[in-house]
């Protein structure tokens, strides 16, 4: 039982460590048992000791085999140790690796992203010059274009521009009658002459119309005529020479004014020989015809010469049927046959067909202020062939209303207000009382004013502003008052003279106005 309890007591460890020592006490204790009796309890106390020494060898052992375990032990903690120091160690270098690694790899990638830089620092350097020149050239380009665009928008307006003026000057030249010229003409006139790129041709047709609004005819006819030096194959210059022409003779004694008159229809026959579908040559040379006749003294002759002028202005018609001009200027030439007629009734017949022709043009435009205004005359002829006063009163009311119409539609019209006048001086004979005709009467002077003031060489403006001084001097209240208004006509008479002196009539006028004063 001992042995088996020291074999059995002992730790796991000790059995396998400490194996023939075992074995040993186990042969010991066969021994014993086979021994005698006799011999065992004269022994007995041996194998105690024996067995006290076996034991303290045992614990020997054992406290040796406990050292060797603890030195194993601690061999065991040291090789730890040394294995946790070598694995802190070798982490250590992994991280400087990795460090390094990672130092070396974001060197690298410096230097990937240096050197094509550090390489490319020329080529880049003329990559961005040409690129900054090439933008500035982009924008030098776009800023071209955009000029370009600008140019031509400008080159289009300038165009139209151009255009609306010459069509505007144009105009002017075909309307005889549009003198002085519509407020949009003289703006055209103003801006070609002061354009210096305007086209030569239309400075030249500008400087003329400026001439013929300044009442320089003479001047505007050799500015035609240089016109048509420059382009010969045009009638345009031709016609409008011959108008200029025209409106000169009305400025020079008789006998100079045939001779004006002349050359006018040999100009205007050269431009229908130029161009027979020309429809205004046709229309101005009827006036100018017209204008002959009116110098002409023979009764005869004169009709003749209207006739022709007639047939001028229907063959402008048959040309051009919706010119207005042409209509208007054929009812101013049966205006003046109607001057010949032989009874009343033909007079009137002849009249009435003018107003029809008047009508005709305001119904081609509606804005024509020429033909309103002889509308407006051919009403006031009438009105001289009627006997009941009612009946006159009331076509002077209705001529009245026209040349209104006419100054609504052109505020500067002379020649309207000057007919205005007229036509309240011949108002002013119905009156009802001497108050009424004075009022009417100083309505006539201020609208022959007015005339004379949108035209200061309109030398019938003068001529009417004298006959109404005259009028009103026969309502003078004292002797001086009327020696003042005779003294006054004569000189509007004597300024319509120096005008225009070939004024029919005029010349009695005056000789009339100096028989009154010497009588006083």
């Amino acid at each position: 039982m001992l042995v088996s309890g020291l074999l059995f007591s002992e730790p796991p460890l000790v059995r396998t460590s400490c194996a023939p020592p075992v074995l040993l006490s186990l042969l010991i204790s066969v021994a014993l048992l086979i021994w005698p009796s006799t011999a065992r309890a004269d022994t007995a106390p041996v194998r105690h000791s024996d067995l006290e020494a076996v034991e303290q060898r045992q614990n020997s052992k054992l406290e040796q085999l406990e050292q060797r375990q603890e030195l194993r032990a601690k061999d065991l903690s040291s090789h730890f140790e040394l294995v946790k120091d070598y694995i802190a160690v070798s982490q250590k270098q992994i991280d400087w690796w990795i460090a390094f690694l990672s130092v070396l790899m974001a060197f690298i990638g410096l230097v990937g992203i240096a050197l094509p830089y550090v390489l490319t620092r020329n080529l880049r350097r003329d990559y961005e010059g040409t690129l900054k020149e090439t933008r500035e050239a982009a924008a030098e380009a776009n800023r071209i274009s955009k000029d370009i665009k600008n140019f031509a928008v400008q080159a289009q307006q300038d165009t139209e521009a151009i255009k609306e003026r010459r069509r505007l000057l144009s105009e002017g030249t075909k309307d005889p009658e549009a003198s002085p010229k519509p407020p949009q003409q003289k703006q055209a006139i103003a801006d070609t002459l002061g354009d210096p790129r305007a086209p030569a041709a239309d400075k030249l047709s500008a400087l003329a119309l400026k001439h013929e609004e300044n009442g320089r005819w003479e001047d505007a006819s050799a500015v035609w005529a240089a016109l048509h030096a420059l382009h010969p194959e045009q009638v345009e210059p031709l016609v409008s020479q011959s108008q200029a022409l025209l409106r000169a003779s009305e400025h020079v004694f008789f006998g100079a004014d045939l001779k004006l008159l002349s050359r006018a229809k040999g100009l205007l026959e050269q431009a229908i020989t130029l161009d027979p579908t020309y429809a205004p040559a046709y229309v101005a040379l009827s006036r100018t015809i017209a204008a002959i006749a009116d110098k002409t003294r023979a009764t005869t002759e004169r009709r003749g010469l209207l006739n022709h002028a007639l047939s001028q202005v229907q063959t402008a018609v048959e040309l051009n049927v919706r010119s207005n001009i042409a209509y208007n200027i054929w009812g101013n030439e049966l205006a003046a046959l109607a001057e010949l007629a032989d009874n009343p009734v033909e007079r009137r017949r002849l009249l009435e067909d003018a107003i029809t022709k008047h009508q005709k043009a305001i119904e081609l435009q509606r804005d024509y202020a020429a033909a309103y205004n002889n509308w407006a005359n051919r009403l006031a002829a009438l009105a001289r062939l009627v006997d009941s006063p009612a009946e006159r009163r009331r076509l002077l009311e209705d001529a009245i209303a026209k040349y209104q119409k006419a100054i609504e539609l052109q505020p500067d019209y002379g020649y309207a207000y000057n007919n205005w006048g007229n036509q309240l001086a011949a108002l002013a004979e119905l009156a009802d009382s001497p108050a009424e005709r004075r009022r009417l009467l100083e309505d006539a002077l201020a609208k022959c004013q007015k005339a004379i003031e949108l035209q200061p060489d309109y030398s019938s403006a003068y001529n009417n502003w004298g006959n109404q001084l005259a009028a009103l001097a026969e309502l003078a209240d004292s002797p001086a008052e009327r020696r003042r208004l005779l003294e006054d006509a004569l000189a509007k008479y004597q300024k319509a003279i120096e005008l225009q002196p070939s004024i029919p009539g005029l010349a009695l006028a005056v000789e009339a106005i100096r028989q009154r004063l010497d009588n006083g």
